[in-house]
Formats: structure tokens, sequence, C-alpha cells
């Protein structure tokens, strides 16, 4: 007998339009996704907003 199984998934975007690396660091905004408490977390940096605010990879790399 081959019993079906399912699976449930809730997502949650804790995403901020515009926010460069710095903004997410230092605005505590990762904590708060920790605070939920998720079994996976899919982190996408902000490197292109780092871009887009001309701060270069070097500044990036000192945050």
């Amino acid at each position: 007998m081959n019993k079906e199984k399912s699976l449930r998934a809730d997502f949650i975007n804790h995403g901020h339009e515009g926010y460069s690396t710095e903004d997410l660091i230092k605005g505590k905004k990762i904590e708060t996704v920790i605070q939920d408490d998720p079994n996976l977390i899919i982190f996408e940096n902000s490197l292109i907003n780092n871009h887009y605010q001309s701060l270069s990879l070097e500044q990036t790399k000192k945050i």
C-alpha cells in the first residue's frame, strides 16, 4: 500500500526593498527573521542594492 505524505510549508518574506547590506545588519533585520524560529532561512544579500547606492565592495566588506 502506498500512502501519500503531505508537506506543508509557510513562507514569510522579510524582504526590504532598497536596503543595503548595512541597512540589514545595523537595522537588526536578520535578528527579526531568527526570532520567527524558522526551519530554513534563504538569505539573499543586498549587493545589488549596494551597487545602486554606489557602495564599493570594499565598503561592503567593512560592514
